[in-house]
């Protein structure tokens, strides 16, 4: 058996491998890796949020933690009616976090486009 060198075999099979499309595949393949830190931009992207479960139920955390901050006292209908409806601030959080990502996406796409 002969030795055969790895540039010989794809010229017989007729690939062209270049070392930009490696560079292409390998940062593509990092991307997984990357994306499992624990940073600022992948809480954003996933809408993820470290520290253990509460007991109560978010939308009431959220809203109570609100209410609390701003001073505002509650009666019982009021409450009522807030656990009824989603919280605003989580809709314009989740719009935010949608907007980082297509950004991201968009400059990752336009980067291998010019490589």
């Amino acid at each position: 058996m002969d030795k055969v060198w790895n540039e010989e075999v794809l010229r017989r099979v007729g690939e062209k491998k270049t070392l930009i499309e490696t560079a292409r595949i390998r940062k593509r393949n990092w991307m997984g890796h990357w994306l499992r830190r624990d940073s600022l931009l992948v809480s954003a992207v996933e809408g993820m949020v470290n520290g253990r479960k509460g007991r109560i139920r978010w939308w009431m955390r959220s809203k109570q933690t609100n209410a609390d901050e701003k001073g505002i006292q509650q009666n019982e209908e009021q409450q009522k009616k807030l656990n009824g409806k989603k919280n605003n601030s989580q809709d314009e959080e989740s719009a935010e976090s949608s907007e980082i990502l297509t950004a991201f996406l968009k400059r990752r796409k336009d980067s291998e486009s010019l490589t």
